[in-house]
């Protein structure tokens, strides 16, 4: 079975952050999924890419996702390698936000504060690096989804679950498009490519992108986010243009794959008639926008 953690003490990780960070030894239910079958992702995380000040994604007991983050504070390379790292802990969510009911739901995204800090051996708990991780004038860390970033997203979002429904939950793969202030989020759904279990492409209906905009308050609807290698070069043929993803940041669901789209996560931005139907129920102002990949010859309308 593939070992995905290693043994790390916990001692004086505050209390809930300690009963859902990777401690003790303990694996992944994911002999199918194998690696990545064009990019290798570990050497992403090998020891010379970790420096102090960094902030790096680490995985979650709770259903396996990296949902957790830490700082690194100092690397020690001989006779041993050590990271010597703060686990980084929730604040309060903003005001607009939609609250989890249940207070151990873990928050990947949102402002968090450093706590105390441990000392690792091993790299193999940790998922990719967090880019772009500002700090404010309080000393917290502000971490949201960004402009081109990969998440999984929560189907049928319900602030009620609790930890235990998150084994359970089903997921769909997203990248965002653009971020209207703290208002909305519009991102562009991603389906598995025919053939290959780790390549996704852009979902199309109607011979158009699957573009959905998610209100600011349903935040802690993303899940995680995910590293992705992009086919950039004419070499990759007729995936170029498309991505990998991580297959250990993967949601479960995905396995294998079953893309079932009900319209639950949000107003699908497709068609004519999705756009009437958008109107219809959204007033406000009129929005254009692209990415780096292509232009979307689109309107949507937002509150």
């Amino acid at each position: 079975m593939h070992e995905l953690y290693h043994t790390v003490a916990v001692e004086n990780i505050p209390k809930i952050v300690a009963e859902q960070s990777p401690q003790g030894t303990f694996s992944l239910n994911r002999c199918d999924i194998g690696e990545a079958q064009f990019y290798k992702f570990d050497n992403d995380k090998s020891h010379e890419k970790f420096h102090p000040g960094q902030v790096w994604a680490s995985y979650c007991k709770l259903d396996d996702m990296p949902k957790y983050h830490v700082e690194i504070s100092r690397v020690e390379v001989f006779p041993d390698f050590k990271l010597y790292a703060k686990w980084l802990e929730p604040c309060a969510p903003p005001r607009e936000v939609i609250k989890w009911l249940d207070e151990k739901m873990p928050a990947c995204c949102g402002t968090f504060k450093a706590g105390k800090e441990e000392v690792f051996s091993d790299t193999a708990y940790i998922s990719h690096l967090a880019t772009e991780v500002s700090v404010n004038k309080q000393s917290l860390y502000e971490i949201y989804p960004k402009k081109g970033e990969v998440w999984a997203m929560y189907r049928n979002f319900s602030s009620d679950w609790t930890c235990n429904d998150l084994k359970n939950c089903e997921c769909d793969v997203v990248e965002v498009l653009e971020v209207y202030d703290v208002r909305w989020l519009i991102v562009l759904v991603l389906v598995q490519v025919a053939g290959f279990k780790t390549v996704f492409k852009a979902k199309r209906e109607a011979g158009h992108d699957y573009i959905m905009g998610i209100p600011w308050i349903e935040l802690f609807r993303f899940s995680h986010q995910i590293p992705v290698f992009r086919f950039t070069e004419v070499r990759y043929g007729s995936l170029r243009g498309c991505l990998e993803l991580d297959p250990k940041s993967m949601p479960t669901c995905l396995f294998p794959l079953k893309w079932k789209f009900t319209g639950a996560l949000g107003p699908v931005l497709s068609n004519t008639e999705s756009f009437q139907r958008m109107h219809t129920l959204l007033c406000g102002t009129l929005f254009s926008f692209q990415t780096d990949m292509c232009i979307l010859n689109r309107t949507i309308y937002l509150y």
